[in-house]
């Protein structure tokens, strides 16, 4: 059926497909299948309605596909001509629309639906169509284009206009920025692939990007309330899972890029910042003393190459570590993984202010940052700076480091407002399923001879559920390397910071395996039980025990002293010693990185790589963690409005994002009550009545407590009659929270600057 096969061109297209499928049984045969002309009609995508892109199941009988269909000529299947991800169909649903992107010159595109062959129905395509997207287009080209033009210009002025400098810089940085640039290499390999390879939260949080662009695209900012999400009943993803560093992604998503590639310019990005901020604060670690500033001896053999050298290592060993490539690829949690950019940031505030030096900034700067990103990893990390406060008790009561903690403390909250004030309206104002999940952290945590564990699964399930070859949740060969050389060091001399460090690594190893006593403190401990609980899975300690480890590395391998030369191998100076070192260490942890990505890529090779060019699974849910308690997710399949009497008429006229028009004629001479397709999430507003033809409602509309489902319930007067709007509005005080966090950080930002050119 359908359109006239021609080819199609260099660009970004949309496929909108019309459908029916039923439960019938019938013989079915084949595919229904449809090519298409590619005519440009200038629309862009799907407005947002529960009837477009993104509301299909997983795992459907039923799906559909844009490929090139010269493949089926020549006997073989092009890889680089078209970029489309298989779409499912849904049975509750009779509309889909999807991107494809054509990447070559006449191109024969066909956009088929084909049919599983377990499949036990009758489905039945009305139509297809497709349309050109030229805006999209036009920026994916000129991108394209920029990805090779920029850096050869850029080569091009650095040498005609800029090479004594270029030369400067290269023969001071130019090695540490060639190391720091092949760990990040290392640490992406996993996504040098056609596709995405499948993780556990991948699905998730792509749909997370897909929606945040949707939001933005319905014109709402900052987005808070996800409209299209379950099935259009919505989801408050962005009020309890913050998502300010996701903003970039999801604009080039919506600017026309596919959703895997967006995926891997965010794993990129989270890549690069984390070589870059691990190796500034490890750098700055690096050959410290107890009061924070190199001594005279350590200056004479701390020099450059050593410093660079530990630095350098202990950047690869968090950066290539393997629990952090499991949250990037195994579990692909990106709360948990952007967190884990900043979590060396508050390590270095809090070593700073308790070294008697101004660490308030990077304190609190860091804490924010973890905080907008994932909440979970923000509990952590104040546990282990509480814990340290206690521990460091001495110095904590100094009125000058009392002033410091107090300060990040403030600045903290300023950042984060306008994240934490809808956060705790929504925690202590609404039932969440979050709030009574129970979680058992010993089914959840690590054994501990695969902590330092050189052989693992990358994929596979927590090691403790009766899974010996569970997922990789170890912190490498490497870090049992550091550990030992620390012990070595500390009995050879006595180092406060290093000892400090070990414990901490070693409380943080502990507390992630099976040999910590939950089970006890959970049931004799009321507010610390409850703290722990939150945390879902023990082996999360896992990421603390990286960053001190990793912090432990630099300052080990940056110690000691210049020995008298003697023979052999005695005659090396320490900083010699230091620097081999540095160099086998540095080696052993790029072989663990680039195992892990082989073993990550060549097991399971029945799966086939994701090619996600858009999400179209609205019921994303993950745990279902932001449910409101009670709710029955099958149910919302439903997209009626239900009314309380046959005499009462409603009608779903237009929905976009968390908004709704309906229309309402309630013909009885009593007060009727209405069931819309949303969750009774706080914010929602009915607006005043108005009509499109310009005539007065008649009656009144209000809102009324959560009807079947969960569900927003509003009533209507006896004889009401008109049009009304439902829609998500922000309380005042979220916005003073935004405005508080913007001039925070404008006054920040100012103050900075003043000091840098006045200093």
């Amino acid at each position: 059926m359908g359109i006239h096969p021609n080819s199609f061109s260099f660009g970004v297209y949309k496929a909108e497909v019309s459908y029916r499928i039923t439960e019938d049984s019938a013989e079915n045969e084949g595919s229904a299948e449809s090519e298409g002309s590619g005519e440009s009609e200038g629309s862009g995508e799907s407005e947002g309605s529960a009837e477009n892109e993104g509301l299909v199941e997983n795992g459907s009988s039923v799906y559909v596909k844009a490929y090139d269909r010269s493949g089926l000529i020549a006997g073989h299947r092009p890889r680089y001509t078209i970029d489309c991800g298989r779409q499912d169909l849904p049975s509750y649903r009779n509309n889909l629309s999807f991107r494809f992107y054509v990447r070559q010159k006449r191109v024969p595109v066909a956009v088929s639906c084909f049919l599983a062959d377990d499949f036990n129905g009758l489905l039945r395509v009305d139509r297809i169509r497709i349309t050109f997207l030229p805006a999209q287009t036009v920026f994916v080209f000129f991108c394209t284009l920029g990805i090779w033009i920029i850096p050869v210009n850029l080569i091009l002025y650095l040498y005609l206009w800029k090479r004594e400098q270029t030369r400067e810089f290269l023969q001071r940085r130019g090695t540490v920025l060639a190391v720091l640039s092949g760990i990040v290499l290392v640490a992406q390999f996993p996504l040098l692939v056609d596709g995405v390879p499948q993780g556990w939260d991948l699905s998730f949080h792509a749909y997370r990007l897909q929606e945040l662009a949707q939001s933005l695209r319905d014109g709402a900012f900052p987005v808070r309330m996800q409209g299209n999400w379950m099935n259009g009943y919505g989801y408050p993803v962005s009020i309890l899972y913050g998502d300010i560093l996701l903003y970039p992604f999801a604009l080039l998503y919506l600017a026309g890029f596919p959703l895997h590639l967006c995926w891997k310019i965010l794993v990129f990005a989270a890549n690069a910042s984390t070589a870059a901020i691990a190796y500034g604060v490890f750098f700055r670690m690096a050959g410290k003393s107890g009061s924070g500033q190199p001594t005279a001896m350590q200056e004479e053999a701390m020099q450059a190459p050593v410093r660079q050298a530990a630095a350098l290592a202990a950047t690869a060993l968090y950066t290539l570590n393997p629990y952090r490539l499991t949250d990037l690829y195994n579990r692909a949690a990106a709360g948990e993984f952007i967190a884990m950019i900043f979590l060396p940031l508050v390590l270095y505030g809090f070593w700073k202010i308790y070294s008697g030096e101004k660490g308030v900034l990077p304190l609190s700067i860091g804490m924010s940052l973890i905080l907008t990103s994932h909440l979970l990893s923000a509990i952590l990390t104040a546990f282990f700076l509480v814990v340290a406060a206690v521990v460091f008790w001495r110095r904590t009561c100094k009125k000058k480091t009392i002033c410091a903690l107090l300060g990040s403390a403030l600045l903290t909250l300023l950042f984060s407002a306008f994240f934490l004030i809808p956060f705790l309206q929504y925690y202590k104002q609404t039932q969440l399923l979050v709030q009574t999940a129970e979680t058992n952290l010993e089914n959840a945590s690590v054994y501990l001879p695969l902590v330092f564990g050189t052989v693992y699964k990358t994929r596979g399930a927590s090691p403790s559920e009766g899974e010996m070859g569970g997922m990789a949740l170890s912190l490498g060969f490497a870090a049992g390397v550091v550990l030992l050389l620390s012990f070595i060091l500390l009995f050879r001399q006595k180092k406060k910071e290093v000892l400090s460090l070990v414990f901490f690594s070693l409380l943080a190893i502990w507390m992630s395996s099976n040999l910590f006593p939950y089970r006890m403190i959970l049931s004799h401990t009321g507010a610390l039980g409850r703290v722990l609980s939150s945390i879902q899975f023990a082996w999360r300690f896992l990421m603390m025990a990286a960053v001190f480890v990793s912090a432990l590395c630099a300052l080990v391998l940056s110690e000691g002293r210049v020995q008298p030369r003697e023979s052999g191998f005695q005659r090396i100076s320490e900083e010699n010693k230091n620097l081999l070192r540095s160099v086998l260490l540095f080696v052993l942890i790029v072989y663990q990185g680039v195992s892990f990505s082989g073993v990550f890529l060549l097991e399971e090779p029945g799966r086939k790589n994701e090619t996600l060019t858009c999400m179209t699974d609205p019921f994303q849910q993950a745990g279902g963690e932001y449910l409101l308690s009670g709710t029955d997710v099958e149910a919302c399949r439903d997209r009626k409005i239900l009314t309380s009497d046959a005499s009462c008429k409603a009608k779903l006229l237009e929905e976009r994002g968390t908004g709704l028009l309906f229309s309402v004629q309630n013909r009885s001479n009593k007060e009727e009550t209405l069931t819309l397709p949303k969750f009774a999430y706080p914010g929602y507003r009915l607006r005043p009545p108005f009509s499109k033809v310009g005539v007065a409602n008649r009656g009144t509309a209000e809102m009324a407590p959560a009807g079947e489902n969960n569900r927003i319930r509003i009533t209507v007067s006896p004889g009401a009659e008109g049009t009304w709007r439902l829609c998500f509005q922000e309380p005042v005080f979220w916005r003073i929270g935004e405005v508080l966090s913007l001039l925070t950080a404008v006054a920040v930002f100012v103050r900075s600057r003043r000091r840098t050119k006045s200093g």
